[in-house]
């Protein structure tokens, strides 16, 4: 089970964090960035669609995920993260 939990740690680049990633742990299944600059969600006052769009950028980008933040990846997601990117 691979997983990595780097919440309130001062990410402010999500597509430097995600490749980074992508090349160190090609299996992760669980990320959460919450409290992250890079992370906009009800902690920073993000906006929805933002947020989604955050998602859809880890899914496309770390195919073995499962979790993101906590809250499961659906095939819904999977689908549109194919079409965003």
């Amino acid at each position: 089970r691979c997983l990595c939990y780097a919440n309130s740690t001062d990410i402010d680049n999500l597509s430097r964090f995600v490749e980074r990633a992508a090349r160190a742990f090609p299996r992760l299944k669980h990320l959460s960035l919450l409290d992250n600059d890079c992370c906009p969600n009800y902690l920073n006052n993000g906006k929805p669609l933002d947020y989604e769009h955050y998602r859809y950028f880890i899914i496309h980008f770390l195919p073995n995920i499962q979790s993101v933040d906590g809250v499961p990846v659906t095939q819904a997601e999977v689908a549109s993260a194919e079409e965003t990117f």
